[in-house]
């Protein structure tokens, strides 16, 4: 029997970056965007970058909405994934508004960017969907990984 080489099919490469949460992040009464302080990675240009985040997160008075900072020079596509909105597609710089159903909810987000010629910064950021006075919290072992295409 013939066998398949399967290597084109599996991801052999490692992360180029690994980011995971150590501490919970709260915002309460507040609707601005606001960089997280820890889901971010610098880029390198003219490269190719796919990334997954999976999003710890709670705070149902307030729910929330995030995007990725939009990058100077590069085109890109990201794709959210969760219970509330399996099918969204969400540009970077354009803001997304999830309702959270719990105080313990998971978004799982992957995308991927496209470096011009100048480098640059992945950089998640995030917001109360609805001012509270209630937190928001982005939680700890929330956690960004990006590889970067050969």
């Amino acid at each position: 029997m013939r066998q398949r080489n399967l290597s084109s099919f599996v991801r052999t490469n490692t992360p180029f970056a690994n980011i995971v949460k150590s501490v919970n992040e709260t915002v309460a009464s507040s609707t601005t965007v606001q960089d997280d302080n820890e889901l971010f990675v610098n880029l390198r240009a003219n490269k190719l970058y796919n990334f997954s985040l999976i999003l710890f997160c709670g705070g149902i008075a307030g729910d929330i909405k995030y995007t990725f900072e939009d990058i100077t020079n590069a085109t890109r596509d990201v794709f959210t994934n969760s219970d509330e909105d399996a099918t969204a597609t969400l540009n970077f710089g354009v803001e997304k508004d999830i309702p959270l159903i719990s105080s313990s909810d998971l978004i799982n987000m992957k995308g991927s960017v496209q470096m011009g010629s100048t480098k640059g910064t992945l950089q998640f950021q995030w917001a109360q969907r609805i001012s509270s006075a209630t937190e928001t919290t982005v939680f700890l072992g929330s956690m960004l990984t990006v590889w970067e295409s050969k």
